[in-house]
């Protein structure tokens, strides 16, 4: 998708807000009938915004479509981003700011050690121009 519905229903918004395509949009949405029948409701559906990208998915794309949007305008050379040591979204930042070649430089600071988190820590560190660990 090269546009958003937003942009669409509002055309001088897109003159205004920066904004570039990273995700694969709209992602399908699911129902789910066994967890409508524990709940025992009618239907339950989910968005499946796991989908939004082949490169990461997750709600964290839609937010960096805007965030890498103002980085371009404002021709940015590096982006710093914040969080904890398994954060996804500083994955997904570095991912993304990879593909479009500006260098990610992360500030993490210390949670719980758990596989998970540490699992993403290590990647965080392989994917990352440059990381800054907090304790």
């Amino acid at each position: 998708m090269n546009s958003l519905p937003i942009f669409k229903a509002f055309p001088k918004l897109k003159e205004t807000v920066p904004w570039i395509p990273l995700g694969d949009f709209p992602t399908r949405v699911s129902s789910l009938s066994r967890i409508s029948e524990t709940l025992s409701c009618q239907s339950f559906w989910i968005k499946r915004d796991s989908e939004s990208s082949s490169r990461y998915g997750g709600n964290k794309v839609r937010k960096l479509e805007f965030e890498f949007g103002k980085a371009i305008e404002r021709k940015a050379e590096m982006i710093l981003a914040y969080g904890s040591l398994g954060s996804n979204f500083t994955i997904a930042t570095c991912l993304f700011g990879k593909s479009l070649k500006i260098p990610t430089h992360l500030i993490l600071y210390d949670t719980v050690n758990t596989p998970f988190v540490m699992t993403n820590f290590k990647h965080n560190c392989e994917i990352a121009q440059g990381v800054t660990r907090i304790r």
